[in-house]
């Protein structure tokens, strides 16, 4: 409301205050939002973003399902906006390490990846990621970062998922997530994700020939490759500034109205591979 906004945005030296995303999206001023709200929300004001002539951010999960998406990129595409979602991890300044050595054939031919991301909820009553009807749950807020990041390494889409699910009893969404993802080549991807249990967000490529190993997707990491028939090779990434990073990708790409890093295609691909692990816990059927 009003007067909550007024009293952020004094407390940030912010300008302007609104006291609703309407009023927002009214300001001709302004030229790109950035949608951080709860999940069932993202397609909403993304849209209408778009329709009012502004370029989109939208956090990670773009939407609970591949039509919300679709939706999304559309009318983004027909307003002429940019529309990219914010997977601040491949911003992330190990990346570049890990697809260089992935490239180089180090490890040989992918056969496995594995990616957790586990964390604790402190309030079950109070969290918007505990309420199903804001589309809350484990997979869509956590084990979306753990699809992405299989997604990319591998380079292609999965062709089948597997899903099984811890449900919380009282607030009926995915409280614990592990899924199985099934790439062309008898290629595995392997996630686990938790909203309780204690905080880990860790990848491992295994290949044929070697694997390598980062021990965080998000601060500071150590990134260590061990090759078949050589002493493992670690190096230590700091944190770098991924959000930063990200934020003047878009940027770029709104002045140049070239395409983000993070393609329509790209995104789709997440949320439907999100969608079929859901639906693969739901009815227990590949």
């Amino acid at each position: 409301d009003q007067a909550r906004a007024e009293a952020y945005a004094a407390e940030l030296n912010i300008p302007r205050a609104y006291g609703s995303y309407d009023a927002l999206l009214d300001d001709a001023s302004i030229d790109a939002v950035l949608i951080t709200l709860p999940n069932s929300l993202h397609a909403e004001w993304a849209i209408k973003a778009a329709r009012a002539g502004k370029h989109v951010l939208c956090e990670k999960p773009l939407a609970p399902t591949a039509a919300e998406g679709r939706a999304m990129f559309a009318a983004a595409a027909e307003a002429g906006v940019v529309l990219m979602e914010g997977f601040w991890i491949r911003f992330h300044p190990q990346l570049p390490l890990i697809r260089e050595a992935i490239n180089s054939g180090a490890i040989g031919e992918i056969r496995l990846i594995r990616a957790e991301l586990t964390y604790t909820i402190a309030d079950w009553g109070g969290d918007s990621r505990t309420r199903a009807d804001l589309a809350g749950g484990a997979l869509l807020d956590a084990g979306c970062y753990c699809v992405h990041i299989i997604r990319h390494l591998m380079g292609a889409e999965p062709h089948a998922a597997t899903g099984f699910q811890r449900v919380h009893p009282d607030c009926r969404v995915d409280s614990t997530f592990t899924g199985l993802l099934a790439f062309d080549g008898g290629r595995m991807g392997c996630l686990a994700t938790s909203m309780e249990a204690p905080f880990r967000v860790c990848c491992e490529i295994i290949g044929t020939a070697g694997r390598i190993h980062t021990d965080s997707l998000f601060g500071p990491s150590t990134v260590t490759l061990a090759a078949a028939g050589q002493p493992p090779r670690v190096e230590k990434v700091g944190p770098g500034t991924g959000m930063r990073a990200q934020l003047e990708h878009v940027s770029a790409c709104i002045r140049q109205g070239t395409i983000g890093e993070i393609t329509a295609a790209d995104s789709l691909g997440n949320a439907a591979t999100l969608e079929a692990l859901k639906r693969a816990a739901e009815t227990g059927r590949a």
